[in-house]
């Protein structure tokens, strides 16, 4: 898909058939199952939900820290997506939706991005974000706000399949 960097945020050249075709299909498909749902490593059959945690956040029972992260490392990383030659990719296998990364609004783009650490990782996990974080690539953003959820609130939202 061409693409080109805007200076400033604008709706990026997506054709309109394209966008209209796009988001009928999405509205006739059947909900992605995995949606919202991080595998949790440490525990076979058991998941994190996304829904539960930004629930929990709302309603203030989880107070997660305020991060700064690279957008582009977290998406080269979770989905191969790459921009080279003001063309955006993305590695074969990767379900990364591309024309909504495109065409997301300005609003949904400004969203914080969160993640949570899991037991026994040293590092921290995407639970909710990684389209808003391709869009920030996408846009040369150097960073973007995040939210961090700690190994102990992390348990709230760990649900069995």
């Amino acid at each position: 898909m061409k693409a080109l960097r805007p200076a400033e945020w604008r709706e990026l050249p997506v054709p309109r058939l394209t966008m209209a075709l796009h988001r009928l299909a999405f509205a006739l498909s059947d909900r992605n199952p995995y949606k919202g749902k991080v595998r949790a490593d440490h525990k076979i059959g058991w998941h994190y939900d996304a829904n539960v945690a930004q629930s929990l956040i709302f309603q203030g029972k989880i107070l997660p820290s305020n991060i700064k992260v690279n957008p582009k490392s977290n998406t080269i990383m979770q989905w191969g997506f790459k921009i080279e030659n003001n063309t955006i990719s993305q590695v074969e296998g990767s379900m990364a939706d591309l024309i909504w990364v495109a065409t997301m609004s300005l609003a949904q783009a400004a969203k914080p991005v969160l993640f949570f650490v899991e037991p026994g990782d040293n590092g921290y996990k995407l639970l909710d974000g990684s389209h808003r974080l391709m869009r920030a690539d996408l846009d040369g953003k150097a960073e973007v706000d995040a939210y961090l959820v700690s190994e102990q609130d992390s348990s709230l939202f760990l649900r069995q399949d």
